[in-house]
């Protein structure tokens, strides 16, 4: 998980994208991998696919901060305001 990291803060996206899922294979209750999986989709775009991703992250821990900042974020790329809004009031409990 930390070479997938580092593959993707270099821009090695698609190497990221493979080898974070090859972990996921075998770690399928990392949230942290569920969390970059859904960084990486967001930064190729896949919206739709990130959120997926996010989701998991969040089934797996409800008040994981950095997925729910991310999830924010992906809700407002794909226009989804009432959803945004369900994951600000949550950041604010979570941070609060």
């Amino acid at each position: 998980l930390t070479r997938a990291r580092e593959l993707a803060d270099r821009g090695r996206l698609d190497d990221a994208l493979k080898l974070c899922g090859l972990f996921l294979e075998q770690h399928s209750d990392n949230k942290e991998a569920y969390h970059l999986m859904g960084l990486i989709k967001l930064a190729l775009d896949s919206f739709d696919e990130a959120e997926d991703y996010l989701q998991k992250a969040l089934y797996l821990d409800p008040f994981y901060y950095e997925a729910l900042l991310h999830m924010n974020l992906v809700y407002e790329k794909l226009g989804k305001p009432e959803k945004a809004s369900v994951i600000k009031e949550r950041l604010r409990r979570t941070s609060g």
